[in-house]
């Protein structure tokens, strides 16, 4: 084989395997519950912390008690809570809120590794061409 073809050949071998590691780690993710993901998601943000609502009309989501406060969960859906169930209601939030995070977190992952899967694969049609 002449330099050239052996580089062609090497640059060639190293995309494919690079390429078969990234489809597999795609297809091991979309496997895996996002809570097995290595990431450890972050606490809420400020912004995105459950904020109590005082709303004294409205009636407790477990018991059906007049409510005290309100807890702001994903797509602006407020769960109103008594004093009782208070404590529940906001450890509901923050857990619903993480768990939103991971699910987003996870989607990026996986379309950041399926852009870079495609990526390697047009690289790979490229350098097939060109032999």
């Amino acid at each position: 084989m002449a330099s050239g073809e052996e580089s062609d050949a090497i640059h060639r071998a190293r995309v494919m395997r690079a390429a078969r590691e990234l489809l597999a780690e795609v297809h091991r993710r979309d496997a895996l519950p996002p809570e097995a993901s290595r990431r450890t998601p972050s606490p809420p943000l400020p912004a995105q912390r459950p904020q109590p609502v005082i709303v004294p009309s409205e009636r407790c989501f477990v018991c059906g008690n007049e409510a005290v406060s309100g807890v702001l969960l994903p797509g602006s859906v407020v769960f109103y809570f008594c004093e009782q169930h208070l404590a529940a209601g906001q450890h509901l939030a923050e857990s619903t809120w993480r768990r939103h995070r991971q699910k987003q977190e996870y989607g990026e992952l996986v379309a950041h590794l399926r852009e870079r899967a495609e990526d390697l694969w047009l690289e790979l049609m490229k350098a097939a061409r060109l032999r």
